[in-house]
């Protein structure tokens, strides 16, 4: 894994030791954060914008420290497998990133371009679903549906790769527009390899889930492992993890070794528990309100919302909290 020095950029607290008040510790993945790095308490950022769209272009107004300026909207796309996803040997439910990002799109009323894989034979089922969304996709035929099957011992949540789908060539992503912001979501290990990230990355800024460097790619009991391929990362913009990721590539949740990683934003999701991002040599923690719900298909959906108010123009902090903020509502729905 390619590892930049990341300590010379981190800001330290006057004395010279770094607080570390907000640094995350999850149940599934233990970790501290590195005695060298000041970690931010949550605050109501000075930047935050106030903005309304414009009704007849993509432009939209933004009032940052009493100066009115227009930042452009840029487009927005996602790519990745789709997934049929068996829940207690009940039937099949549609899973997968580009279905659980398109919820989330729906909520915040925003429109981007899909591109979606799946066996043809699942090709219809998954259409109806996006088209009850109101979001068409493009569907690339594939050989095979991701599948998992899930199943609880308790609160422990054991998850099987039940069928491996197919890997994005960079024929198959000639789909996606040029220009704006793109989220890579594969499933496992492979989906996207190093030649297919840096042709969504040539023009774009590129986000990938993390699931994509550590879920092992074979049937079976979903392992994660360590060490992938350093050439995943290196046209990444925005690396989204879980934190049972996080825990796989680094050992932990050292803000130090997370952005050494490479790319300028880092993110650790803690399902409705809120999330930790780490940019522009500062780690942030942002809270959420916890809510009891499967938070399956929060990561993809505050990736989503994460990027569509990246590319509004909000700097990472306030981007994450209104991310963290639709997967609060998407639970919250899910539970009514």
């Amino acid at each position: 894994m390619r590892r930049r020095s990341a300590s010379s950029s981190w800001r330290r607290g006057r004395s010279g030791s770094p607080s570390t008040s907000g640094c995350p510790r999850s149940g599934r993945a233990g970790g501290r954060a590195s005695s060298s790095i000041r970690i931010r308490p949550l605050f109501r950022s000075r930047r935050r914008c106030r903005a309304s769209p414009l009704r007849s272009c993509s432009r939209r107004r933004q009032v940052w420290r009493g100066r009115v300026h227009c930042a452009l909207v840029l487009p927005l796309a996602l790519v990745g497998n789709l997934s049929l996803d068996l829940i207690d040997g009940g039937p099949p439910r549609t899973g997968g990133a580009p279905f659980h990002c398109a919820r989330a799109l729906r909520l915040l009323g925003t429109r981007a371009t899909i591109v979606a894989r799946c066996a043809p034979r699942d090709a219809a089922t998954f259409r109806r679903g996006f088209a009850r969304l109101g979001l068409p996709a493009t569907i690339v035929p594939g050989t095979a549906t991701t599948t998992f099957s899930f199943s609880y011992e308790g609160d422990r949540r054991l998850m099987q790769v039940e069928r491996v789908g197919d890997v994005w060539s960079r024929a198959d992503v000639e789909a996606v527009p040029p220009g704006g912001w793109v989220h890579a979501g594969p499933l496992l290990r492979g989906d996207f390899p190093a030649g297919t990230l840096a042709a969504l990355a040539r023009g774009r800024r590129l986000s990938l889930d993390g699931q994509g460097l550590t879920r092992v790619r074979a049937t079976g009991s979903l392992r994660l492992e360590r060490d992938p391929d350093p050439e995943l990362l290196r046209h990444v913009t925005v690396l989204k993890l879980a934190d049972e990721e996080a825990e796989a590539l680094v050992g932990g949740l050292d803000p130090e070794a997370l952005a050494a990683l490479g790319p300028p934003e880092v993110l650790v999701t803690f399902g409705s528990r809120g999330s930790l991002v780490i940019a522009g040599g500062q780690a942030e923690r942002v809270r959420a309100h916890y809510v009891s719900e499967d938070p399956t298909g929060s990561g993809d959906a505050f990736s989503i919302a994460y990027l569509a108010a990246r590319a509004s123009g909000h700097v990472p902090v306030a981007a994450a909290r209104r991310a963290t903020a639709l997967v609060g509502q998407m639970l919250t729905g899910r539970s009514r």
